[in-house]
């Protein structure tokens, strides 16, 4: 009966993964056409998962096997999973991943919930040794990449056979471009915690994600809905020591607050959702809230930052998150080359926003005191869409009977990732071929952005001999300064004809 149940689980885990509904999207070159997956089925999926497996495998019988240290349980590194391939689906969609890299990265992530599932059915055996059952739970944890759980103590008395721990092997970790690394040995200064021990809210981070409300026509027809507004999704990412019984409260400008739990132990960077009830729509052109973080250890609140997202309406009474404020913000980071941990090397990376119809091609280009010390740099992954808005309507009236479709009738703001020449050397390797030490010149930089040969952008900054940057305004580490891993430079907008012009603002 159980290879049955297990045969159907595998077969319905099969079929989920391939009748997504997707469409065809144009890319940017590397890219090319890519076919968009519809990520919330994964989500469902997961928690499908989630659901099997935590019939099979109770808190009790981890708590049983091994202790509090164990940190998490299966079914919420579970839940971590399903957001990562959430938003490694949306990175897709985006045109931050090449087909293959995605198709490699989700057939992972389903070969390892093929083999979760596979294990729960076999714990749910009553007639499992214990010895196996621990056997199994520790290869569980293993797959799902959580903390090596250790063994409760033996019990007490001569005859206690301790077995010693086996080293662990150095393993390296990929990292992608979305995750804030503030490990680079030329990080820019951060603000100190708000109060001792307290976590930093890392913003602005990332690229918000904006749900339509349904809300029904009438209290008479609560089956007849209408759009009734939207809500940005409240991922916070955070920078310190994180507790399983600490909260999060969200607190809006109108006196709402909402509260959602931590639920893990963390040392370092880690992503909290707190989800919004769905009976409390925006409609605003403003989405703020600030951010308080209560420590179960101290039992102590604290607001530890503001998170604000500026939404506008379509021509066709929707909304979208609005990035024009990102044209004029200019970064320059440092991030592992290649990209995986621990770090060999350092790259110096630009990253700058643009505001297009279509996607162009970009390259970057900087000097030094008039001098070239870059040649043409070509936009690279970790470039992509960053969101859309549709300003102008789909068709308009030519005459009292006909209409003809308008053409390109979206903005799209679009991000660009340009990696210099250089690298920082760590732990004494030499810079491989084709790279130079950074910095091969200390003093004024200017990065000019082009698009097609037309110049869009312009980035100042200083470098100092030891590679860092003089710190702009609001990132020199005092209290309320900005909590981020990339250097913020003067940026300037040129008058171009490239970018789009925004009509109904």
């Amino acid at each position: 009966m159980n290879r049955v149940r297990l045969v159907w689980l595998l077969a319905g885990f099969a079929i989920l993964s391939g009748c997504a509904s997707s469409r065809e999207y144009h890319c940017p070159d590397p890219i090319g056409t890519i076919v968009r997956d519809e990520c919330e089925s994964f989500a469902t999926r997961y928690e499908s998962a989630k659901v099997a497996l935590q019939a099979g495998i109770g808190p009790a019988q981890v708590g049983a096997t091994f202790s509090e240290e164990a940190l998490r349980s299966p079914t919420e590194l579970i839940q971590v999973m399903s957001q990562r391939m959430v938003a490694l689906c949306h990175d897709f969609n985006a045109c931050r991943l090449t087909p293959a890299d995605y198709l490699a990265r989700r057939e992972e992530m389903d070969r390892t919930m093929t083999a979760i599932t596979a294990l729960g059915e076999q714990l749910k055996r009553p007639d499992l040794p214990p010895a196996e059952r621990e056997q199994m739970l520790t290869k569980l944890f293993d797959m799902l990449g959580g903390p090596p759980p250790r063994r409760t103590a033996p019990a007490a008395g001569n005859n206690a056979v301790r077995t010693p721990p086996e080293p662990e092997k150095p393993k390296k970790i990929a990292i992608y471009s979305d995750e804030p690394w503030f490990d680079s040995r030329l990080r820019p200064p951060v603000a100190p915690p708000v109060k001792e021990g307290f976590p930093r809210l890392v913003s602005p981070w990332g690229h918000g994600t904006l749900d339509h409300i349904w809300v029904p026509k009438s209290p008479d027809q609560p089956h007849d809905m209408k759009l009734g507004g939207f809500q940005v999704r409240p991922h916070l990412t955070l920078w310190g020591k994180l507790e399983a019984d600490d909260r999060i409260e969200l607190r809006f400008d109108d006196g709402f607050k909402t509260r959602c739990p931590v639920k893990r132990n963390t040392d370092g960077v880690a992503g909290v959702y707190c989800p919004l009830p769905k009976d409390r729509p925006w409609t605003g052109r403003n989405f703020a809230y600030r951010v308080a973080y209560y420590r179960a250890a101290t039992d102590d609140w604290a607001e530890i930052g503001r998170e604000q997202w500026t939404v506008a309406p379509s021509v066709e009474k929707s909304w979208a998150i609005d990035y024009d404020e990102h044209l004029g913000q200019g970064w320059l980071y440092f991030f592992p080359e290649p990209p995986a941990l621990p770090a060999q090397f350092e790259r110096p990376r630009l990253y700058v926003t643009l505001r297009l119809r279509k996607h162009h091609k970009a390259t970057a280009r900087c000097s030094v005191g008039g001098e070239p010390v870059t040649p043409a740099m070509q936009s690279e992954r970790g470039s992509g869409q960053t969101g859309t808005l549709q300003d102008r309507p789909r068709y308009r009236e030519v005459s009292p009977h006909s209409s003809q479709a308008v053409a390109e009738p979206f903005l799209e703001w679009w991000h660009y990732v340009f990696a210099l020449p250089f690298v920082v050397v760590r732990a004494g390797a030499t810079a491989p071929e084709g790279l130079a030490v950074w910095p091969p010149k200390t003093g004024e930089w200017v990065c000019r952005v082009s698009v097609e040969g037309t110049p869009v952008r312009e980035l100042h900054f200083t470098v100092k001999p030891d590679g860092s940057l003089e710190p702009a305004p609001g990132q020199r580490g005092q209290a309320g300064d900005l909590v981020h891993p990339w250097w913020k430079v003067d940026t300037r907008v040129l008058p171009n004809s490239v970018e789009a012009n925004r009509e109904n603002p």
